[in-house]
């Protein structure tokens, strides 16, 4: 899944990789459009990030969280998992929001913040990458993530990346944050083209006005959208959700009773109904 060079030119994910913050109209107090069940929701935001536990095992044998983990229990930060060939630099570089790549400032800061001395990623591995505040009110640069990807390529159909609109974050209050991703890039070539979004809400809205709000939490796990070669990692039962368009596989998985994972699917939109 490594990055390829012609991808880096791109303004990737990270301009909009913000916490995913009610922006405009959203930021100003006035009246907001209520998602169904958002209410419900948000009155049951107690859990916190937690470390990944063995199986069976007792609280006092969790395994500690990760310092990717750590890193994501603000919404200033999302969790990326490394694929095939990635290095911090090349996934700074896809995240960075810049044609030009990533500053030597920002590769040395994701090293730091986790406890790298390599830039050396393993396949699986995760590692916490800061959120950049967009410049206007899309989560993602315009056509970035498509490109990145060479979305759709070899596969029937046309993969196309699914988000949080503003109205479904105006629903949230504006608490709705990127949490995790992970993106299939076509290498090795069977592994075909996908990713996985994962979404929580945050006990405070994590930017108001174009200002971050550096005291902002993960609260609760809501929902994970997957598509393309990914999709099927999100398995089926209760709480998932899976459609087809043009021959392309998505999935939903919820994690609350309301809205049902159906109604989350249909709130999402593309780049282009942004």
């Amino acid at each position: 899944m490594a990055f390829r060079t012609r991808w880096l030119a791109v303004a990737v994910v990270g301009a909009a990789l913000v916490a995913l913050p009610a922006c405009g109209d959203d930021d100003d107090g006035g009246e907001q459009t209520t998602t169904p069940g958002a209410t419900q929701t948000l009155e049951t935001v107690t859990q916190p990030v937690t470390g990944t536990g063995t199986p069976g095992a007792s609280p006092t044998e969790q395994l500690p969280p990760s310092r990717a983990e750590v890193l994501a229990q603000s919404a200033q930060y999302f969790i990326y998992e490394a694929g095939e060939g990635d290095t911090v630099e090349s996934a700074a570089n896809a995240f960075s929001a810049s044609p030009d790549g990533a500053s030597e400032e920002l590769i040395q800061q994701i090293l730091d913040e986790n406890g790298l001395d390599s830039g050396d990623l393993k396949p699986g591995q995760k590692i916490g990458i800061p959120l950049i505040l967009p410049g206007d009110l899309s989560m993602f640069a315009e056509n970035s993530i498509e490109d990145a990807l060479a979305i759709g390529q070899g596969q029937s159909g046309e993969l196309v990346l699914l988000q949080p609109t503003l109205d479904m974050r105006s629903g949230f209050l504006g608490r709705m944050a990127l949490h995790r991703v992970q993106l299939a890039t076509g290498i090795p070539a069977d592994e075909g083209y996908g990713y996985v979004m994962e979404y929580w809400i945050t006990d405070r809205p994590p930017a108001k006005g174009g200002v971050i709000d550096p005291d902002a939490r993960k609260a609760q796990r809501q929902f994970i959208v997957a598509g393309g070669s990914l999709a099927e990692t999100l398995g089926s039962g209760d709480g998932v959700y899976t459609w087809e368009v043009s021959g392309v596989q998505y999935a939903l998985k919820s994690f609350v009773n309301q809205p049902t994972p159906q109604e989350l699917a249909e709130m999402l939109g593309t780049a282009a109904e942004r």
